[in-house]
C-alpha cells in the first residue's frame, strides 16, 4: 500500500470514532409534504405532514401563520392559517432542519403541474411555486442528489472504502466509474417502477456492503497492487445495491412515474457530483497527509477497516 492509503485510513478511522453511527445517521434526508390551499392575495390554509420527530418550519406571510389545532385527519397532518397578503408579499418557509426537503403541492393548480421540491430556509412566492419548471426543478433534484450522498454516512464510508482499496489514480477512476454505472442502472429501473425491492432489504444490503468492503480492506491492506478487475466487479455489484438506496430517496418524494424523467436525471447527476466531491476531498487529504507520514501509519488501514466494518455491522443489525 502506498503511503497515502494508510495515512488516509488513519483520517477515516479518526473521523469514524468521532462519528459513530446512530439510528438516524445512515441517510441525512427528511422528506416532508406541504399543501397550499388558495392563492393570490387571499388567506391561505397550509397542510403540513412530516415524519415523526421532524421540526416544523416557521410559515409567515407578512405576519406569522398560526397553527390550526394539534393534528388534522388520520395522517397526523398539521394545519396552518396564513393571513391575506398585500401586493408583493410572499409566503416564507423557514426550516430549521438543513436536511429537510419539502415537497409542495397546490391542489388548486392545474393537473399538469407536478409537485415542487424545496430546500429549507428559503423564501418563495406562492405564484412562483406553482410555476416552477425546467432548470429550477432540475436544480432542486440535483441538490437533493448531492445532499443524499453527503448526508448519508453509509454511502460516504463505502466511497472511502473504495478509495482506500484502489491503488493509484487510474484504478480509482475506473472503480468509481464502474460503481457509477451500477447504481445508475438500478436507480433508473427502480425510480421508473421497473424494479421493486423492499426498502428494509435494500438498506440492510447497503450495510452489508460496508462489512464486505471492510473485510477486503483488512486482508488486502499489505498488497502492493490491487487486482482492479475483481475490485471493479465488486464495485459494479455494490453499485447496483446502492442504486436501490438512491432510488429509495427519490421514491420518497412520491412523484408519479410520468413526471420522473427530469427529476431522475437531475438527481443522478447530483449523486455523481456528490461522489466526485468526496473523492476529490479524500485525494487532497491523502496527498497532504502523505507528506507527514510516520511509523504508525501501517496500522491505519486496519483502524479504518474496523471503523467501517463496525458501522456496517451496527446498521445491519438495526435494519434487519
Amino acid at each position: 500500500m502506498s503511503r497515502r492509503g494508510p495515512v488516509l485510513g488513519a483520517l477515516v478511522a479518526a473521523c469514524g470514532l468521532l462519528w459513530m453511527p446512530t439510528p438516524a445517521s445512515g441517510h441525512g434526508i427528511v422528506v416532508a409534504r406541504l399543501s397550499i390551499l388558495g392563492g393570490g392575495l387571499e388567506p391561505l390554509t397550509l397542510r403540513w405532514q412530516a415524519p415523526a420527530g421532524s421540526q416544523v418550519p416557521v410559515f409567515s406571510r407578512g405576519a406569522r401563520c398560526t397553527a390550526i389545532g394539534p393534528e388534522i385527519g388520520a395522517d397526523r397532518a398539521q394545519g396552518f392559517h396564513c393571513p391575506a397578503a398585500n401586493s408583493g408579499e410572499a409566503l416564507h418557509i423557514t426550516a430549521t432542519d438543513p436536511a429537510m426537503q419539502i415537497l409542495l403541492t397546490m391542489p388548486n393548480a392545474s393537473a399538469n403541474k407536478p409537485p415542487v421540491l424545496l430546500g429549507g430556509g428559503t423564501a418563495y412566492t406562492v405564484a412562483g411555486l406553482a410555476d416552477q419548471r425546467g432548470l429550477e426543478a432540475a436544480r432542486a433534484f440535483f441538490e437533493l442528489g448531492v445532499r443524499h450522498v453527503l448526508g448519508g454516512a453509509d454511502h460516504l464510508l463505502f466511497i472511502a472504502a473504495l478509495f482506500l482499496l484502489a491503488r493509484g489514480l487510474r484504478v480509482l477512476v475506473a472503480v468509481v466509474t464502474v460503481f457509477t454505472v451500477g447504481h445508475s442502472i438500478t436507480l433508473a429501473l427502480a425510480a421508473t417502477g421497473q424494479l421493486t425491492v423492499n426498502p428494509r432489504v435494500t438498506e440492510t444490503a447497503i450495510a452489508l456492503t460496508l462489512i464486505v468492503a471492510a473485510r477486503q480492506l483488512w486482508f488486502q491492506r499489505d498488497q502492493a497492487t490491487q487486482a482492479w478487475r475483481s475490485l471493479g466487479i465488486a464495485a459494479l455489484v455494490f453499485g447496483l445495491i446502492h442504486g436501490l438506496g438512491f432510488a429509495g430517496a427519490l421514491e420518497s418524494i412520491g412523484l408519479p412515474p410520468v413526471e420522473r424523467l427530469v427529476p431522475l436525471a437531475a438527481f443522478n447527476m447530483g449523486v455523481e457530483a456528490g461522489q466526485l466531491v468526496v473523492v476529490a476531498a479524500l485525494w487532497a487529504l491523502s496527498c497532504l497527509a502523505a507528506s507527514r507520514a510516520s511509523a504508525w501509519v501501517p496500522l491505519a488501514a486496519r483502524a479504518a477497516s474496523i471503523v467501517i466494518g463496525t458501522a456496517g455491522f451496527y446498521w445491519c443489525l438495526e435494519r434487519v
